[in-house]
């Protein structure tokens, strides 16, 4: 294995194939005084439904480490609580690895093209 590793020609390819891939771009990091912000907007009924709303996505999105693409596509939402807490459950048929997943599948991305 190490003989395929420290080759020349595998090593060029890897840093042309490494050269071609997308720059990462990540948002910045939610503080926790941003989060209890959130928190504080979806209980607080002196905010319209609206703002309520937006918070109550966003804290959705955080905790369920959703992309918005991914909530775009949600198909069921499963929840069971009580006094002393609960679950949310959200079903998608769509998630973060789907683009990945097509790219890595030629077959499947001819069948689909975007």
């Amino acid at each position: 294995m190490e003989e395929i590793i420290n080759s020349k020609r595998v090593q060029g390819l890897s840093d042309i194939l490494f050269s071609a891939k997308r720059f990462l771009k990540q948002a910045r990091i939610l503080s926790v005084l941003q989060v209890k912000a959130l928190h504080t907007i979806l209980s607080d009924e002196g905010f319209c439904n609206l703002d309520r709303a937006a918070a109550g996505y966003l804290i959705v999105a955080l905790y369920g480490r959703c992309r918005h693409s991914d909530l775009e596509h949600v198909h069921c939402v499963l929840h069971d609580y009580s006094d002393d807490g609960g679950f949310v459950e959200i079903q998608t048929a769509v998630h973060k690895n789907a683009r990945s997943a097509q790219k890595k599948n030629p077959a499947f991305t001819n069948r689909n093209p975007r």
